[in-house]
């Protein structure tokens, strides 16, 4: 059970070789940004494709979780391992339970440990109901779209910035 999934598109090295061109700072960005704007095509079809509860889950620590806790509780986040950078989907704690939405549960017996003597309560299986793996399957074509946008934005804002820079530079010279 993968909890990512990588995709890929043809362009990468000629968008690779452009922003070499650029500062190591302003290419990273480029490129973070550009993997973010592709992470948010996902979070948004799997926040319309998570299912809803019914009803309130019950109070935990004195708070009652809402209905829409798995669609709102997720985020995109974007980190560096290595030389590699990573953007994906996250959950926030409340939202713990969308493994278990996603994959579904095996049932379970009642039962005592041996060792602590603690009482495990029975469960019954839960079906899986899929939502972010299909949203990322779906979504493919239109995040690569949205990282490729993002990069050409960014590197033509970049170029511009540096021909205002070099024309400034020229003028007062």
């Amino acid at each position: 059970m993968p909890d990512s999934g990588e995709f890929g598109f043809e362009g990468g090295t000629e968008l690779g070789a452009v922003f070499k061109q650029l500062p190591a700072q302003l290419a990273e960005g480029a490129v973070r940004g550009g993997l973010k704007a592709g992470a948010k095509v996902f979070l948004k079809e799997a926040q319309s494709l998570a299912p809803l509860g019914h009803y309130p889950l019950p109070r935990r620590r004195g708070v009652r979780e809402a209905i829409g806790t798995l669609r709102e509780g997720m985020r995109v986040v974007s980190h560096k391992a290595g030389e590699e950078l990573i953007a994906g989907i996250t959950f926030i704690k409340a939202a713990f339970y969308w493994r278990f939405v996603e994959y579904g549960t095996n049932a379970s017996e009642a039962h005592t440990t041996k060792k602590s003597g603690r009482h495990y309560r029975a469960h019954h299986a839960t079906r899986k109901k899929p939502f972010l793996r299909p949203a990322f399957d779906t979504m493919q074509g239109q995040a690569v779209d949205a990282v490729v946008d993002y990069a050409r934005r960014r590197v033509s804002q970049i170029q511009v910035k540096d021909a205002r820079i070099a024309f400034g530079g020229e003028e007062e010279g």
